[in-house]
């Protein structure tokens, strides 16, 4: 199995933009924000879909509008939405 990409949503309505889910089986959430800041409140959707893929959770990201990458805790990152489009 490749990796492969999906949306999620559970039964409440929380919901993660863009999963990833690698051939491994662990999954990666990334929520897309265009405001110019982020805070632990942008999170919450994403914890929703730690919760749901248990174990094989890895990371979530929130891609915004900003221009600094911000570390909120346990697996929990923010990055600008501008990094696609950046090379190194």
């Amino acid at each position: 199995m490749p990796t492969e990409f999906f949306h999620f949503r559970n039964k409440d309505g929380a919901d993660a933009n863009i999963v990833i889910e690698q051939a491994s089986g662990i999954v990666t959430g990334i929520e897309m924000k265009a405001a110019a800041s982020v805070n632990l409140t942008d999170l919450r959707r994403l914890s929703r879909l730690r919760q749901a893929a248990s174990g094989r959770f890895v990371r979530d990201m929130v891609l915004y509008g900003g221009e600094t990458s911000l570390p909120f805790g346990d697996r929990f990152h923010a990055a600008p939405l501008s990094r696609l489009w950046r090379t190194p």
